[in-house]
């Protein structure tokens, strides 16, 4: 017993912190995700003469979604349009530069189910310009990933507290023997009621640690929307309407964004305003006999900066039925504080005891 003598607390804390770490396992067991998603992204500088006045970006009929991160020109202007075998269904014009609100062209169909070839093409307005571009490509593709799990450390946990108890095993049996039928054996604590009290001090922490371990990793990510719909009738009374966004600031949100959906059951043509305190965005838009499922939408980054969207006839009446979706993301944590710290103090009780009959074991058991 006296070769065992300095390692009680050692073993103790050992089998504790073991147990803490066994207990994350089933939340550490993560699976290569299956994803159908690839991202390419060009960097280019171009220049766009008289005679070469356009720049074509031809995407394959996977792509569904082009962000549009960064452009920047010399001072001149420049038109963006996306068009497909059918219609143009996106335009931006006039634009020197795209910064801080990035721009997300989407595909007029159904991404998952149905495929169709669609362009982006960037042209000169006046003047030769120098344009640089900083864009995402989206593709929907099929990934073969290998489904073995990642690493999980909540394995060593299980390890460690396996020979953490059976050290403690070992030693109750040579304790055992060392007293026989000693009936002190009976009236002290034996390294097995030890251990027996750190894995019921364990078990009152693990939530914690759990906790803890979520926060950290595996944060919920939340999402409120907020909708707005309203038809809107565009005549010579009546050439512009604006639908407040509202307010939608909140310190919480990691990510607030909203996307414009807008449909007409006629041919008609309109400009998109997206209006703030410096500057006014503009996007033109040509429907061509559109129905409810080819509606044209429209995804905006940052819009905590924009007030109201504001619709503008160009040559003829329309109805347009506009509506506003608002994203708002906020990071959570779902916790009880109150339950943790009421089980860790319940925890602790046993885990003193053990530790001050480790410590009488090291300093008196020979």
């Amino acid at each position: 017993m006296y070769a065992l003598k300095p390692y009680f607390r050692f073993w103790s804390i050992l089998l504790f912190l073991s147990i803490l770490l066994a207990s994350l396992t089933p939340f550490m067991i993560r699976f290569p995700q299956y994803d159908r998603v690839e991202y390419t992204d060009i960097n280019e500088n171009i220049f766009l003469s008289a005679t070469n006045s356009t720049y074509n970006i031809e995407l394959p009929e996977e792509v569904y979604q082009v962000d549009i991160r960064q452009l920047v020109t010399n001072g001149s202007k420049v038109d963006i349009t996306s068009f497909n075998s059918s219609t143009t269904f996106f335009k931006m014009l006039n634009i020197t530069e795209i910064d801080d609100i990035p721009i997300s062209i989407e595909s007029q169909f159904d991404r998952w189910n149905q495929w169709e070839s669609w362009n982006i093409t960037i042209s000169r307005v006046d003047s030769d310009v120098s344009v640089f571009l900083d864009i995402r490509i989206g593709k929907l593709t099929q990934i073969l990933v290998d489904y073995a799990p990642l690493q999980n450390f909540g394995v060593f946990g299980i390890v460690f507290a396996g020979i953490g108890l059976y050290w403690f095993v070992s030693s109750e049996r040579e304790y055992r023997k060392r007293l026989g039928n000693d009936e002190r054996f009976e009236n002290t604590i034996s390294p097995m009621k030890i251990a027996s009290l750190i894995i019921i001090a364990g078990l009152l922490f693990a939530p914690s640690a759990i906790s803890l371990y979520q926060s950290q990793t595996m944060t919920e990510l939340n999402e409120s929307v907020e909708k707005k719909s309203v038809n809107l009738s565009l005549n010579s009374t009546h050439p512009s309407l604006s639908v407040n966004l509202g307010d939608i600031s909140n310190e919480d949100a990691i990510e607030a964004h909203a996307k414009i959906t807008m449909s007409t059951g006629q041919n008609a043509s309109f400009i998109v305003q997206l209006e703030d305190y410096e500057s006014v965005v503009r996007y033109q838009i040509q429907y061509q006999e559109l129905v409810s499922e080819q509606s044209w939408h429209l995804h905006i980054g940052n819009i905590t900066r924009f007030s109201s969207v504001t619709v503008e006839r160009l040559d003829q009446d329309v109805d347009v039925l506009i509506e506003v979706a608002i994203y708002l993301t906020v990071r959570t944590t779902k916790q009880n504080p109150m339950i943790l710290a009421i089980l860790a103090v319940f925890g602790s009780i046993p885990l003193v005891y053990a530790m001050m009959n480790s410590h009488r074991f090291d300093n008196e058991v020979t």
